[in-house]
């Protein structure tokens, strides 16, 4: 195959996938919808399968859990980058650190695939989710695994951040200034040291989905991450001190912590050591 036929194939692989992304965003938004989601919960009430994954369903009694997300979960879309790699990836045999839990969904997925011996931290800033992330990792826990739920957020300098607080479970996060002010709570921090030590983690996994603040520990940890031997984490572009794109944070967990880059989904990448 010459250049210009390696070109065209290039070409037509780009328009594939491109094509293929515009489809799955058009399945999506006819799937998951208030409507959907609304017919979903009427049928299933409060405890809503994932048609793709047999062995769950979820609790979503809590407020904050939106229609669309409910939608989103039934079908199987939701946290989907995440799930896969834990079910492609976890070893089962590691402790493992969740960072931001949300509803549960990813912990439940984390527990399930843990063998006896592991134990399972979740650290989620929170409160008002705290019960239904029990509740979702309590059923969804067949080998009887020890999980802590800690109610803290990570972060570095300060005693206490503020939390802004949505009416969507997936759309709170930690904020720097006194927008919204209202709507927020102050929450106290913990750094990922204190949790490995309070723990006395040896070899363990890290799962974070934290809206940016990954950041903080990312630039601010260093002897915590040298047992750790597999990241699954969700990145976002984000402003600190400087802005850093996803790039360079993947390149700051690689040439700082030392982690290789085995796969990623979109925002969504596993490193290990």
């Amino acid at each position: 195959m010459n250049q210009t036929e390696n070109k065209e194939e290039a070409n037509r692989n780009t328009i594939k996938k491109a094509s293929l992304k515009i489809f799955k965003a058009i399945i999506y938004t006819i799937l998951c919808n208030r409507f959907t989601g609304w017919l979903i919960l009427t049928v299933f009430k409060k405890h809503i399968p994932d048609i793709r994954s047999k062995n769950y369903s979820f609790v979503v009694s809590n407020p904050s859990a939106q229609r669309k997300t409910i939608a989103s979960i039934f079908f199987g879309f939701y946290e989907r980058g995440e799930t896969r790699f834990i079910n492609k990836y976890l070893n089962p045999n590691l402790d493992v650190i969740e960072l931001g839990c949300s509803l549960g969904i990813v912990s439940s997925h984390l527990i399930h695939k843990l063998q006896n011996g592991s134990q399972l931290i979740l650290i989620e800033p929170n409160p008002y989710l705290q019960q239904t992330i029990k509740e979702n990792v309590s059923k969804h826990n067949p080998n009887n695994i020890r999980f802590q739920l800690l109610n803290y957020a990570v972060g570095y300098g300060s005693k206490n951040v503020r939390l802004n607080i949505t009416n969507d479970s997936t759309a709170s996060k930690i904020v720097n200034d006194d927008f919204n002010v209202g709507k927020s709570i102050m929450v106290e921090t913990i750094s990922l040291n204190s949790v490995v030590n309070k723990f006395k983690l040896s070899d363990y996994a890290l799962v974070c989905d934290i809206e940016g603040s990954e950041i903080e520990w990312i630039l601010n940890e260093g002897e915590s991450l040298k047992n750790c031997r597999q990241l699954l984490i969700e990145l976002h572009a984000v402003n600190y001190g400087r802005h850093y794109t996803v790039n360079e944070i993947k390149d700051i967990i690689v040439q700082k912590h030392n982690f290789k880059l085995v796969d990623w989904k979109g925002p969504v990448c596993y490193f290990e050591k």
